[in-house]
Order: structure tokens, then C-alpha cells, then sequence
């Protein structure tokens, strides 16, 4: 045997211990007494870095272990129990692989049963110094390993804000100790999307579930999902006083932790009831929650998608003569309103979708964030104003819809004698956009 080959074997048996002894000590969350310092410093090294030192003092039992003091945020001591420092290091271990995920405006928790026992709460929000919502882990005797599998052991359909783009997490054992605020592995939604959080508005209504109201481009309805409390089997809402109806129950084949949504295309609904009913013929509620945010809560996601486009959303043309046959060529290009010229006119940029349709394409729903259009022939002088005919409600089908054309829209002129034009967009919510250039094409040309 050469001596590279009697490296290389020394090598491999020294990863075989190593591995071994680091997934005995992760098994029985405690250090033999026996290692040589070299060997627990190699265990110690393998460990999640904030918790050396808790695994070194809490765990080891070894002589002449240094003393390490109690986590500062030790809030509550707890009965003695030998396999908790065990199994709080298999939870910390389990963070480490995004254990909290979220996509689609929820969450779920995996893996709860691995470290069940030694969790009395999990704490969650959109800031690291905000956790503001907590998920109560119900005590049990069954045993979670081996027992049936129960809810609190699989949670799904935990709602977020839909739009969210971080949600934080730490857990609170049952020792009173904390684990450090970790970051969710969290996915984005694909289509432009924002939510708020609605609050009841009853009187002594403090600890009422939250209700979430989520928006996304292309939905063109109102997603309303409310927290369910555990152990909710029904969530009935109402809008009058017809009575409550069932709320839409979500389901996962990995799961029976229900989600419930309500969808609303009505925008004129100022608040919504909605009450939980729970296992054991007990139920919660009714709490009111008001709707208003409803409104603004559109016109920022489609505020947002104009945003991307804004340098693509005008089109101006130089109109020189109304000569025979001018007027087919100016209905062609969206431009009937021209009556006088030589002239330049603006419109939005037309989309071929909005001809063939009268159900609003994606592009015309834009329009409906933007109250005003400014134009103007210098910068930073943009005298023109032309006010945007499309609201929130055409979006959501309350009104017939009529814009079969982009000047049906908004349209606006300036002077003939334009080298080019400035434009600026003015919100529903009063900002504006940045001015930007718009060049003027030839009639003929267009897009």
C-alpha cells in the first residue's frame, strides 16, 4: 500500500467517525464525557454557530466543561426534562432548512412533529423586531413520533398579506428559552400582487382573527382570507342581513388544516361579517370587518404594474391635414376625436387586445390607478390636462365596459409645432409619476 493510499483511507475512517459521532450527539442532544478535546471541538464546530455554546454547556455534562450562562431572553422556567436540550437542537437544526415556507399569500410549518415537545410557541411577522402573530403548539400526551398524526403537527394555510416579500420566525420552547429570528424561505408571487390586513371593528374586539384582503393583476376579484383559529372546521360570512353562507374551504392532500377564502368582485361592500364555527359546537364571532381599504388596495397593484410600462404607456402622432380619407386613417389609429389641425395627439398606447373585446385587457386595467395625465411640450411646463375616464369599478365589471378604444381611455393635443412631448401620470392616491419623454411618430407609422 502506497502511502497516498494509506492517506486516503485514514481519511475516510476519520469522515466515517466523524460522521457517526456528530449524528449520535445530534440523536441524543448530549456529548460523551469520554472525547478528547480535539473531538469535541470538531462536534462543537459541526453545530449550528449560535448554539456552540449552548450545546457545549447545556448538553455536555463532560468535566471541566466552561459554565455558560442562561440565553438572556429565558423568560420562564420549565419541569426538568433530559431529552429537551436534544430536541431543541434538532428544532434549531430544522430552521436551517426553511421550515417555515410561504408561497402564494400562505405559510406552512414542516416538520413540527420532530420537535414538537419542545415547543410552546412559534412567532412570526413581516419585521425581525415584529412578531407580532403567534401559533399557540397545543400540548399533548401522544406521543408525536410514534401516536397519530394530528393537526397541530401539520400546519397549512397559515395567511400572510398577499405582496409580502419577508416574514421572519423564532420559536419559543418550553423552557422559556428563544431561538434567534430567522428569515422564511419565502416565494413571490408571479403576478403583481398587494394586500392589507383588515382589523375587527367590534367593540372588545381585540383578539379577533385577522382578515387578510389580498389583490393580484388578472384576478380582477377580491381575495378575503381570514385566520383560522384551531380546531376551526366551518368559516360562514355575510354582506346584509340575508344570512351567512360557507366560506370556500382549501385543501391539501398533505393536510387536513384547513384555509378559508372568500372571493368579492363587489366593491360597493363597506364591511363583511364572518364568523368561526369549532370543534365541540363552539364557534367565534361574528366580527365585522370594514372593506374600505378595498378601493386602494387595487388601485396600488395596478398602480404598480402601469409603473413597469410607464415609458411604453403614451403614444403621440403628428396630425398634419384632414385630407379625404384622413378620417378612416385617424379611426384606425384611435384618433376620431381630432377635429382641428395641424395638431399632435396623444392617447394611450393601444393595445390590440382592447379592440377584440369589451371585457378590459390586462394593459387598458392599468388606466384605472391614474386619475390625470399631464402633458406638455417642455419639461417641467406640462399645461395639458386630460382626465382618465376608467375607475376601479370598470375593472371589477360593475359598469358596462365601453373602452373598445385607447381615447375612449383618455385622449389629449398639443401644439403642432412639437419636437416632442412630456408626459406625466397623477395616481388616485395623489403621487405622480416621473415626467418622461414621449416621442411623436408620423401617422402612417404607429405601432
Amino acid at each position: 500500500m502506497t502511502a497516498a493510499n494509506l492517506r486516503d483511507l485514514m481519511a475516510g475512517v476519520q469522515s466515517s467517525y466523524r460522521f457517526a459521532l456528530i449524528r449520535a450527539v445530534r440523536d441524543s442532544g448530549r456529548l460523551p464525557t469520554q472525547l478528547s478535546p480535539q473531538e469535541r471541538d470538531m462536534v462543537l464546530g459541526d453545530l449550528v454557530p449560535p448554539y456552540r455554546e449552548m450545546m457545549a454547556g447545556e448538553l455536555s455534562g463532560a468535566a471541566g466543561s466552561p459554565p455558560i450562562a442562561a440565553p438572556p431572553e429565558r423568560v420562564a422556567a420549565a419541569p426538568p426534562n433530559e431529552a429537551l436540550p436534544g430536541i431543541k437542537y434538532k428544532a434549531l437544526a430544522l430552521m436551517e432548512s426553511h421550515w417555515f415556507s410561504c408561497r402564494n399569500a400562505f405559510c406552512s410549518v414542516a416538520g413540527l412533529r420532530m420537535f414538537y415537545p419542545a415547543v410552546r410557541r412559534i412567532e412570526f411577522g413581516e419585521a425581525p423586531d415584529q412578531l407580532d402573530r403567534v401559533i399557540e403548539v397545543p400540548r399533548s400526551d401522544v406521543d408525536p413520533m410514534t401516536g397519530p398524526v394530528s393537526d397541530a403537527y401539520s400546519l397549512q394555510y397559515i395567511p400572510i398579506r398577499r405582496g409580502v416579500t419577508n416574514e421572519f420566525v423564532r420559536l419559543e420552547f418550553i423552557d422559556g428559552t428563544k431561538s434567534d429570528v430567522r428569515t422564511a424561505s419565502i416565494e413571490r408571487d408571479r403576478a403583481i400582487s398587494n394586500g392589507v390586513i383588515a382589523l375587527a371593528s367590534n367593540r372588545g374586539a381585540r383578539d379577533a382573527p385577522r382578515l387578510f384582503i389580498g389583490y393580484s393583476l388578472g384576478a380582477r376579484t377580491l381575495e378575503l382570507t381570514p385566520d383560522t383559529p384551531a380546531g376551526t372546521t366551518t368559516v360562514l360570512y355575510s354582506f346584509d342581513d340575508r344570512g351567512f353562507v360557507k366560506a370556500k374551504r382549501l385543501e391539501s392532500p398533505s393536510s387536513s388544516y384547513y384555509g378559508f377564502r372568500i372571493t368579492l368582485t363587489d366593491t360597493k361592500q363597506k364591511a363583511v361579517q364572518i364568523k368561526w364555527q369549532l370543534s365541540g359546537e363552539s364557534e367565534r364571532g361574528p366580527f365585522t370587518y370594514p372593506l374600505d381599504q378595498s378601493e386602494p388596495l387595487i388601485a396600488g397593484v395596478l398602480k404598480t404594474s402601469f409603473g413597469e410600462d410607464l415609458l411604453t404607456a403614451i403614444q403621440c402622432f403628428r396630425v398634419p391635414e384632414l385630407s379625404p380619407g384622413m378620417p378612416a386613417r385617424l379611426a384606425s389609429k384611435g384618433l376620431s376625436f381630432v377635429r382641428s389641425v395641424p395638431v399632435v395627439a396623444c392617447i394611450p398606447t393601444n393595445h390590440p387586445a382592447q379592440k377584440r373585446s369589451y371585457i378590459p385587457s390586462l394593459y387598458a386595467e392599468d388606466w384605472a390607478s391614474v386619475r390625470e395625465v399631464r402633458l406638455g411640450t417642455q419639461p417641467g411646463r406640462l399645461d395639458r390636462t386630460s382626465t382618465v375616464n376608467m375607475t376601479i369599478r370598470d375593472v371589477l365589471g360593475q359598469s358596462s365596459w365601453s373602452f373598445t378604444n385607447s381615447e375612449t381611455i383618455w385622449h389629449g393635443t398639443v401644439s403642432a409645432d412639437a419636437t416632442a412631448v412630456y408626459a406625466q401620470a397623477v395616481y388616485l392616491d395623489g403621487s405622480s409619476s416621473p415626467e418622461f419623454r414621449v416621442q411623436i411618430e408620423p401617422l402612417d407609422r404607429g405601432r
